[in-house]
């Protein structure tokens, strides 16, 4: 066994006190705790490709790649499907997690907006090619 002194006691110095480092000030104004989550575009609005600040109408966009606008109302994660509501009509469509590209199905939360295709099943109006627009 050996008879070294503890580290801190190497050398016959006491260990150094430091001060506990101050709390920033909070700007957020949230209780602590709390996750600040940033507020999302109107649903008349997409943010533009380029990154700039303009803003593109989300139905503009929709047209431009000859898609319906949307938001996701509803997800069931574990079972791969979930549901949105298109802008135009209001009317829900279904959509399977097959469909959904360019974004992991993780990712996906409700009121994301979203760009599809919609297509007629036997069950009633589905969306395919969903895009969702960051």
């Amino acid at each position: 066994m050996s008879t070294r002194p503890p580290i801190w006691r190497m050398g016959n110095e006491p260990a150094p006190i430091t001060p506990k480092p101050k709390p920033r000030p909070r700007t957020s104004g949230a209780p602590t705790g709390t996750a600040v989550l940033p507020t999302p575009p109107p649903p008349d609005v997409a943010p533009a490709s380029d990154n700039v600040g303009n803003r593109m109408p989300l139905e503009e966009l929709a047209q431009t790649k000859g898609k319906l606008a949307g938001i996701i109302k509803t997800l069931k994660l574990p079972e791969g499907f979930g549901f949105l509501t298109g802008f135009e009509t209001g009317e829900d469509f279904f959509f399977h997690r097959t469909a959904v590209i360019g974004t992991p199905w993780d990712d996906l939360h409700p009121d994301l907006y979203v760009l599809f295709r919609s297509v007629e099943s036997p069950k009633g109006p589905r969306a395919v090619d969903v895009e969702v627009v960051e």
